[in-house]
């Protein structure tokens, strides 16, 4: 998850550099940018499964006792009832209660890799389009096969 998470990342950082300015600065906080790109990017798409172990309402559907749940954490991170504008990246977000498992080295690992790579080579830009980038889209994760960028 930390490879696809890193690699989302730097490709809608350097895609969008109007967002990674402000963590290049230090204005927001990288544990924020992080959280958010968690929420936005859902490199963990489902959760394992769940076992309901009572009968339950989820919306129109009836789950019984016993049955298996596949929750979908992506989709539940794109939900409007719970994120204002949640097709966009707000690295300022500050309610975010996104469902993205990244535990707290996973979340410091990232934050301090994002912030050296646009700090160290702030004129970094992707080498293709955004069209041109394979996903890597297996059961439970997901995230750029390769980012050709150049580091000037």
């Amino acid at each position: 998850m930390l490879v696809d998470l890193v690699a989302g990342s730097m490709m809608d950082l350097l895609t969008h550099p109007e967002q990674a300015e402000p963590l290049r600065a230090e204005c927001i906080s990288p544990d924020a940018a992080v959280d958010e790109l968690l929420r936005y990017l859902s490199p963990q798409a489902l959760a394992g499964p769940r076992f309901a172990i009572t009968d339950l309402e989820i919306g129109t559907h009836r789950i019984r006792a016993g049955e298996t749940v596949l929750p979908c954490l992506a989709s539940a991170n794109h939900d409007p009832d719970h994120f204002a504008d949640p097709e966009n990246v707000d690295l300022a977000r500050t309610s975010n209660p996104q469902l993205g498992l990244g535990n707290a080295l996973v979340r410091t690992v990232t934050g301090a890799l994002l912030r050296r790579l646009l700090v160290r080579w702030p004129e970094s830009r992707i080498t293709v389009s955004e069209k041109e980038i394979g996903w890597r889209s297996g059961f439970r994760h997901r995230g750029p096969i390769a980012l050709p960028a150049e580091l000037p």
